[in-house]
């Protein structure tokens, strides 16, 4: 009878300890950053893109910090997310913004404790039409020429301002936006679709990269 009763208590004791095992257990699903998104538009610090206007005035994008993680769990059992947040600054304006990967996004100004502020401005995702909240794909072309340089493989996408999300106290872009993205080289052509003085077009006329 001792034996039995020490082999049953050591069975009892084996599944107490497997239930605390599953009681502790880390449900939690992590999702990492689109494989391609990182691998084309990850720049690392050193990198920069000079950029004209149609009034010949210029830019200098510098990246001034990054950081890169996890978004915050939440009490609802969503996916914590891998952010890689890129800071950039600016030589025209003297300020900086940033471009938040996440998931299959490029956000400007994005952030938040579950990544859910910004605007998304580039998307793996999406096919030519397609549109996701204010974000559209245009259309891809096979070459672009600025200047003396052809780039290749060009996602032009559109932003309407007036469908952007409510995720800030203000709207983040007060006209529609053109972004021409080229991979492993970034944003190479920006217009700004100003109602009121026209359409400012940025170009990309030099850029280094380091990745």
């Amino acid at each position: 009878m001792t034996l039995r009763k020490e082999s049953l208590f050591i069975i009892l004791l084996l599944l107490l300890i497997s239930c605390q095992k599953d009681t502790n257990k880390d449900d939690t699903v992590y999702l990492d950053v689109d494989e391609q998104l990182k691998n084309q538009y990850h720049f690392l610090k050193g990198s920069y893109w000079v950029y004209e206007n149609q009034d010949f005035e210029r830019d200098s994008i510098s990246i001034k910090n990054q950081q890169s993680g996890f978004t915050h769990a939440c009490p609802f059992d969503c996916p914590r997310k891998e952010f890689i947040n890129t800071t950039f600054y600016s030589s025209a304006s003297l300020d900086t913004f940033n471009y938040y990967l996440i998931e299959s996004d490029i956000k400007y100004r994005g952030g938040g404790s579950h990544g859910h502020l910004g605007q998304r401005i580039f998307n793996t995702s999406l096919a030519p039409g397609e549109a996701l909240n204010a974000l559209q794909l245009v259309e891809n072309l096979d070459s672009l020429s600025i200047g003396a340089t052809t780039f290749y493989a060009v996602q032009h996408f559109k932003v309407i301002a007036k469908d952007q999300l409510d995720n800030h106290e203000a709207p983040i872009f007060n006209y529609d936006r053109d972004f021409f993205f080229v991979p492993d080289v970034g944003l190479v052509r920006q217009i700004i679709q100003d109602s009121l003085n026209g359409p400012v077009v940025w170009d990309l006329k030099d850029y280094f990269i380091l990745k």
